[in-house]
């Protein structure tokens, strides 16, 4: 393997070291100092040692962190399933509820735009006629107006009950 020497000159200490099979038994230095230094004999340190090899190596792999992982799983999965049940009946329900309110919407959208149409027409009759009778004459630089203080009072009280009545 083709190890860059950068990676190789690193001070760094990762705090593990390669061991053979045969060593694995054995404590490191380090281990025997600090096993030495409270109190534990040799003899004791290796026996527990080797019961705790034991007892960990009877342990089959995934089984020590999971033990009963597929009735965890399978209680997971019922929850969800019934969680699932009730949503679909949920929203089944609150789709009909919808749907009632989505047509109610529609039917009242269809009366304003039928109202909003017929007011239009209104305005119209209202305001073209005048316009209309402007542009009769364009030949006349003048227009004679009697009474037309009265007459637009009049065209502008009924646009304004057009424009501000309640629907």
């Amino acid at each position: 393997m083709d190890i860059p020497k950068e990676y190789l000159d690193s001070d760094f200490d990762f705090g593990f070291t390669a061991v053979d099979a045969d060593d694995l038994g054995t404590a490191t230095p380090q281990e025997q100092e600090e096993h030495q230094s409270s109190g534990i004999s040799d003899e004791h340190y290796t026996n527990i040692l080797d019961k705790m090899n034991l007892i960990l190596a009877s342990i089959p792999g995934d089984e020590l962190y999971f033990p009963d992982i597929t009735r965890i799983e399978g209680k997971v999965d019922n929850i969800l399933n019934l969680q699932n049940d009730e949503l679909v009946k949920t929203v089944t329900s609150q789709g009909d509820n919808i749907r009632v309110v989505i047509e109610e919407v529609e039917e009242r959208k269809k009366q304003l735009e039928d109202t909003y149409k017929a007011k239009m027409t209104e305005m119209e009759k209202l305001i073209l006629p005048l316009l209309y009778n402007l542009m009769k004459n364009p030949d006349k630089e003048y227009i004679l107006w009697p009474n037309r203080q009265e007459a637009i009072t009049k065209q502008i009280d009924r646009i304004v009950s057009i424009t501000r009545e309640e629907v």
